[in-house]
């Protein structure tokens, strides 16, 4: 486009006198990129139409379509009201802004909820996978083409749509300071107000932009950052919700994106719980989705050589359609042995069960720990390893004669024990008390309790500590059928969060001293 037509679209454009100035002053010194004048030109301006914000919508659909859990649902309701009535206030508070904060493990659908508020509010949505970007630095610039920000702004064609940034956690693993450094920046009012992208090379008001960042776990975050959110957890979802939203979204857009109608398949109740519950083991449906895409593909090309006729996808047919079902990693709840306990840790998928195995051998009261992606030596004085397995065998040494252990079985026995790795730093500690329950249940000869899981971290005078991430341990428990958890009692109140069917399907049993907990493990 020449600089007339420019100077003429630049007349006619209702933008702000700042911004306006700024893109004649580069007319007058004949700016030779006429192309992002002219994208400059074609931004969002204009405030979209000022309308009462509808908050009912967005709490209907996240309840309805998403399967929210409440705590979230009020979290994110409290963020766009009060992100509105700043936006839309006549005086302009100086007050840091925030930032809404949706985090839970891979596959709850973090992205699909922000989508669906977005849809409820009536507005655009754009998602900024902070791993395709190499710094922090290119959010707001990039060679040749707009910012990360200003880029999703100018696809979105609104300044109040909602622009997530997926990933933080991982950008904060990867960026370190800069990943603060760039969330300071987002909350800040003056900068957001005035934002120049070097690409458009105009100040742009990003003010009433609703910012949503996403993450697995907030612990790599640091301290000053967490201020600057508003956070809903996602921990995951029970198998009957599962099943539900894969009957009302997740197997009609499998159906649609295979060119199917919605009745060309369907799935009796049992196979989509067998699905569910033995090739699957997640927090979220990231799996489960991919599995059903399979079973889709696979019925299509049998009812092709049946002639068209897709049919029903029973139970019996999932050998077929699906494979084998994977061998489950927890340890078989039937089996009353000694030195095996179930632990709850977190990783990417969410909350895990997992086996605490401890076996004996002569020798001099040596251990080997394996399982956190090396093995160490821990000798009978605890020297040579760090963390909670050092604790856990301080707290039994000092107590021996309460927990009723032998000095005779710490000094002439090596044991080798394997425990389930956390993949987040704070969770780290929480196979201690599986791990006293062990290596107790050995020293005693006595099975530990089968329908039992435990998480706590353990202190050098045997004291249960809190741990961290109980939403989504517990969901990992009732995935695993277990009955009874021990949990420190400090983490009593997190039991409030949990979903009423946990509730009704498992006990929790809260613990202070590692002598309580025996007493309810070991049989």
């Amino acid at each position: 486009m020449n600089p007339a037509d420019l100077r003429t679209r630049l007349a006619e454009a209702n933008l702000p006198d700042d911004a306006a100035q700024a893109l004649s002053t580069r007319l007058d010194d004949g700016d030779a990129n006429s192309a992002s004048v002219a994208r400059a030109l074609g931004l969002p301006w204009t405030p979209g139409h000022a309308r009462p914000l509808a908050i009912a919508p967005v709490q209907n659909a996240l309840e309805s379509e998403h399967l929210a859990p409440p705590q979230a649902v009020a979290a994110i309701v409290e963020h766009v009201t009060a992100h509105d009535a700043r936006a839309t206030a006549a005086q302009t508070s100086h007050a840091p802004l925030r930032l809404l904060c949706m985090h839970g493990p891979n596959g709850v659908g973090k992205t699909a909820a922000a989508r669906t508020m977005a849809r409820a509010l009536d507005r655009p949505c754009e998602v900024i996978d902070l791993a395709q970007l190499g710094t922090a630095e290119e959010i707001w610039r990039r060679d040749g083409q707009p910012g990360a920000l200003m880029g999703a702004v100018e696809r979105a064609q609104s300044a109040e749509a909602v622009v997530v940034l997926a990933g933080i956690d991982r950008a904060a693993e990867r960026w370190g300071a800069q990943a603060s450094t760039l969330l300071a920046r987002l909350t800040d009012p003056h900068r957001r107000a005035d934002v120049v992208d070097p690409y458009f090379g105009v100040p742009f008001d990003l003010s009433r932009l609703l910012l949503v960042v996403t993450c697995r776990w907030t612990q790599p975050l640091a301290t000053d950052d967490l201020s600057r959110l508003d956070r809903a957890e996602f921990p995951g979802l029970l198998i009957n919700q599962k099943a539900e939203l894969a009957r009302r979204t997740l197997i009609p857009a499998a159906l649609a994106d295979h060119g199917l109608s919605p009745d060309a398949l369907t799935f009796d109740g049992n196979a989509l719980l067998v699905l569910i519950r033995s090739y699957t083991d997640e927090a979220g449906v990231a799996h489960l989705d991919e599995l059903l895409r399979c079973v889709v593909r696979r019925s299509l090309v049998a009812g092709t050589l049946r002639g068209g006729d897709q049919g029903v996808v029973a139970s019996e047919h999932l050998f077929d359609l699906a494979g084998r079902p994977p061998v489950p990693e927890r340890p078989d709840r039937r089996a009353q042995r000694r030195g095996l306990t179930a632990a709850l840790v977190v990783d990417e998928r969410g909350g895990r069960h997992g086996a605490v195995m401890a076996v004996l051998m002569p020798g001099l009261g040596h251990a080997l720990v394996s399982g956190l992606g090396r093995i160490s030596m821990l000798d009978s004085n605890g020297a040579n390893v760090s963390g909670e397995l050092a604790v856990v065998t301080a707290a039994i040494r000092s107590r021996l004669s309460d927990l009723d252990v032998s000095a005779r079985f710490m000094q002439e026995f090596d044991m080798q024990v394997h425990v389930p790795a956390s993949r987040i730093a704070d969770d780290s500690g929480s196979i201690g008390l599986a791990v006293s329950i062990a290596i107790v249940s050995l020293a005693r000869d006595r099975p530990v309790d089968p329908e039992l899981a435990a998480t706590g971290s353990l202190s050098v005078d045997g004291r249960i500590e809190p741990t961290v991430a109980i939403a989504p341990k517990m969901l990992a428990a009732h995935r695993a059928g277990v009955r009874r958890v021990l949990l420190p009692r400090g983490n009593e109140r997190d039991l409030d969060d949990l979903p009423p069917r946990i509730h009704d399907d498992i006990t929790f049993i809260p613990v202070d001293d590692i002598a309580q907990a025996l007493h309810v493990a070991l049989r």
